[in-house]
């Protein structure tokens, strides 16, 4: 039975209930229309210009429909506090510039969040913002954009504030017809992050500039995060610093082109016209980064300046030179306070008899390079990567980077492992060993819950298949999880995927296991804990899936598996989820019900689907929210007001709050 207060509250929102929250727009480039509402996937639009002559209300959201190309007519101009995502299943939508137009350009707007799109062949550039601030770039692919030059980008952003640019790819592509723009370009933009992304093949990968200070709006690019980032094959560089103040660059992993000719990893120097001499790197840290420099008369670390680049530190990070012809660190002008320390150098061949060359043509030897006062607590010794042919930069045991680093304050390395206070390793990957661990998980299932338990309806009527029903899509999980006979008090099968907490957000490993009427999930024997094999220490997102609920994520920043047995429990608070993403039900926290086609979010389809199939009695109907064998109204009920609160899942890979 249901609840009479619960009862209450739903039949107002059934009966008259409305979206609280900004109303979701939808895009169809294949099969929408202008002359449409746009209001649901049914009633899509077709074009960026329905878009763009829109006035929509603040917290509104725009969705592209996967698996399309919008060919761009004109650019995507400017918004206010607006989100544009990605709606149904397949790839991400696309929308290509076809070499004419601006992707998406905005000027002056603030509050914006690009999520699960990909932008190509823009002219000059994919993405540009002026004057922007609070801007948010998530789960993207930013390609192959086709100016003129090689200061036109995929990204572009100008005397701004706050540009987020996460988990997203930013690619220049085939090279092969030149050098390719730049990746991103920071000019002046202060606050701004870039983490957990890839970014490759572009001229400089990462350009940070110093704006423009005859506007008196910018000088230097302020407190710049560069963090978790595969940063490869830029053409020239992959990063080029014209003017930032204060960064803060760590567990990176930066890797040079490998075809012959001039690469640096850091080039670091003044604006090449002279005009403004006075602006160059200042304050810029580096930290646990792994720098990979192939063939070439690159640098690692080069600094050509007509004014001083001062305050440098690089401290915990790997050298690793794969060609005598390289440098470690060049300086071809006059430069401010340098500290170099706790680094590891590497040359293939072991010979490092001229890679630290300083302002005044003096090439120096490490020996001779420490003598000034550099790197005296670094040295030179191979740092025994796992595997360097495979492009496996993490390390070996036994490696000298191990519990060789300086502590600096930062809390975990490039894959999310936690970074211990004292003595952790150099490079951008901490080393850990791999263990299985036992996984206590908690959780509540908001359909199935009423006085304290869930319903185990299924099982005392035979209704549960006896191999785990996660085979087919949505899902495709291939375990071969199956018994003979279903345990007692089991409410039915739950798969448990275990996430990388960054990068890609990537699985690990699943598992599919029985959830209980007390909301313990249980291994086959329904009894033990899920026991998860070969799980390295560190960080990770427990995610939760189950035929009709919305996908949950564990809280932000993921779960320390560091012991043989992690403790988790989504039902003590909201917080225990990503992004709250919780109902409360009596005095439990339980994940929302109402998913029924697994897209992600509680719609009109899932709220239909229930009113068109009302009182079947079949096992495995995702429609029967409550669990008690029958499609009816209290199913109804659920789903229109999950509808109608426009409960989605929330994830570090779909953010939308």
């Amino acid at each position: 039975m249901i609840k009479p207060i619960r009862v209450l509250i739903l039949l107002i929102l059934f009966f008259g209930g409305g979206n609280i929250f900004g109303t979701s727009y939808y895009v169809d480039s294949d099969g929408g229309s202008d002359a449409n509402s746009g209001k649901t996937s049914s009633s899509a639009w077709n074009s960026i210009s329905r878009v763009n002559s829109y006035n929509f209300n603040s917290g509104d959201t725009v969705c592209f429909k996967a698996d399309t190309r919008l060919m761009l007519s004109k650019s995507l101009s400017s918004k206010k506090n607006i989100i544009f995502t990605s709606y149904g299943t397949g790839a991400k939508p696309v929308l290509d510039g076809g070499y004419s137009y601006i992707c998406a350009d905005f000027e002056d707007a603030s509050n914006v969040k690009f999520i699960n799109l990909k932008f190509v062949n823009g002219y000059p550039n994919n993405i540009a913002l002026w004057k922007c601030t609070n801007i948010l770039i998530e789960s993207c692919n930013v390609d192959s954009s086709r100016g003129a030059s090689i200061y036109n980008c995929n990204i572009y952003s100008g005397q701004g504030s706050y540009l987020s640019v996460r988990n997203s790819t930013i690619n220049y592509g085939d090279q092969s017809s030149g050098n390719g723009n730049l990746g991103i370009y920071i000019d002046g933009t202060d606050n701004s992050l870039l983490e957990y992304d890839t970014i490759l093949n572009n001229f400089s990968n990462i350009r940070i500039g110093f704006g423009n200070p005859e506007s008196g709006n910018s000088d230097w690019t302020d407190n710049l995060i560069i963090r978790y980032c595969v940063v490869k094959y830029g053409v020239y560089d992959n990063i080029d610093d014209d003017g930032s103040k204060n960064a803060q660059i760590y567990y990176n992993l930066f890797e040079t082109n490998t075809s012959s000719g001039y690469h640096d990893n850091v080039y670091i120097f003044s604006d090449g016209s002279g005009n403004y001499p006075q602006y160059s790197a200042n304050g810029a840290c580096y930290y646990n980064n792994t720098f990979i420099a192939h063939s070439g008369g690159g640098s690692s670390i080069e600094i050509q300046s007509g004014a001083e680049a001062t305050n440098i530190t690089l401290q915990n990070n790997i050298f690793y030179n794969s060609s005598r012809t390289g440098w470690m660190f060049y300086s071809d002008n006059t430069y401010g306070a340098l500290n170099f320390n706790n680094n590891i150098y590497y040359v293939t061949g072991g010979i490092y008899d001229h890679y630290w060359h300083i302002y005044g043509n003096t090439v120096h030897n490490f020996e001779s390079w420490q003598s000034l006062g550099f790197d005296t607590t670094s040295y030179c010794i191979n740092p025994l990567f796992i595997n360097y042919d495979a492009g496996d930069f993490s390390l070996q045991s036994g490696s000298p980077a191990i519990n060789s680093g300086t502590y600096v304050g930062l809390t975990s390395d490039i894959n999310g492992n936690p970074v211990p206070p004292n003595s952790p390793d150099i490079g951008a990957y901490q080393h850990y060993i791999t263990q299985n661990t036992l996984v206590n998980i908690k959780v509540l299932l908001e359909g199935m819950f009423n006085d304290g338990k869930m319903s185990t309806f299924y099982n005392s009527n035979k209704m549960i298949s006896l191999s785990q029903p996660y085979n087919s899509s949505p899902w495709n999980y291939t375990g071969s999880e199956s018994v003979a006979k279903i345990p007692a008090n089991v409410v039915d099968w739950i798969l448990v995927e275990v996430r990388t907490s960054n990068g890609n957000y990537s699985i690990v490993t699943s598992r599919a296991g029985f959830l209980k009427s007390d909301g313990i999930i249980v291994d086959l024997d329904g009894v033990s804990p899920l026991n998860f094999k070969n799980i390295s220490s560190g960080y990770y997102y427990i995610v939760i899936k189950y035929v009709n609920a919305i996908e949950t994520w564990s809280k932000n920043g993921g779960e320390l598996f560091a012991n043989t047995t992690v403790n988790f429990d989504f039902t003590s608070a909201q917080s225990q989820a990503f992004g709250n993403n919780l109902v409360l039900v009596d005095s439990k926290w339980c994940i929302y019900s109402g998913d029924i086609n697994q897209n992600g979010s509680v719609d009109k389809d899932d709220y239909n689907t229930i009113d068109d199939d009302n009182y079947n009695f079949n096992y495995h109907v995702a429609k029967d929210l409550n669990g008690d064998g029958m499609i009816d109204l209290s199913d109804l009920i659920i789903a229109d007001c999950n509808h109608n609160n426009n409960i989605c899942t929330i994830s570090p890979l779909t953010i939308i709050q």
